[in-house]
């Protein structure tokens, strides 16, 4: 099982360089979706807890205090960017792996839920669209390269 899994993080990284990503990139993409699996929080509590209790900046060769909020940012916009991609590739392979037939759809709270999405990088222009999916409310907030939260509540 374990050779599985190994094979598995491999053939994600073949998919990403497949998309032009460089290695620190896919590193920290990989780390950001192993990180979110254990800890499912924002990016900022996710760098946080990165930081402070895991090991998972070790299993890539990085200093847990070089990761912040922002590197996990530039990789869920990377990620969500390949969105479709990822999913066909993940729902195939744990298919194969699991012998079950599944379909894994990604999200993220403030992307899908919130509705938040940079238009650039920077956070300069951001487009908010929520998703309901059938919710009555949402509330979030969303922090800001200029240390502010951007705060976001929708009602249906």
């Amino acid at each position: 099982m374990l050779e599985n899994l190994k094979s598995y993080q491999a053939r994600i990284g073949e998919l990403l360089e497949g998309l032009g990503w460089s290695t620190l990139q896919i590193d920290e993409a990989l780390m950001h979706v192993i990180s979110k699996a254990a800890f499912p929080s924002s990016e900022h509590k996710t760098a946080q807890w990165i930081n402070d209790n895991s090991a998972a900046a070790e299993l890539f060769n990085r200093d847990p205090l070089s990761i912040n909020r922002f590197h996990l940012y530039r990789s869920s916009m990377m990620l969500y960017r390949q969105k479709e991609g990822i999913e066909k590739f993940l729902s195939s392979r744990t298919n194969e792996l699991f012998d079950i037939q599944d379909k894994i759809i990604l999200y993220d709270m403030t992307s899908n839920i919130l509705g938040i999405r940079p238009d650039v990088p920077g956070m300069e222009i951001i487009t908010v669209a929520p998703c309901t999916g059938g919710m009555i409310s949402a509330s979030g907030s969303y922090p800001l390269y200029n240390g502010q939260d951007l705060r976001i509540s929708w009602y249906t």
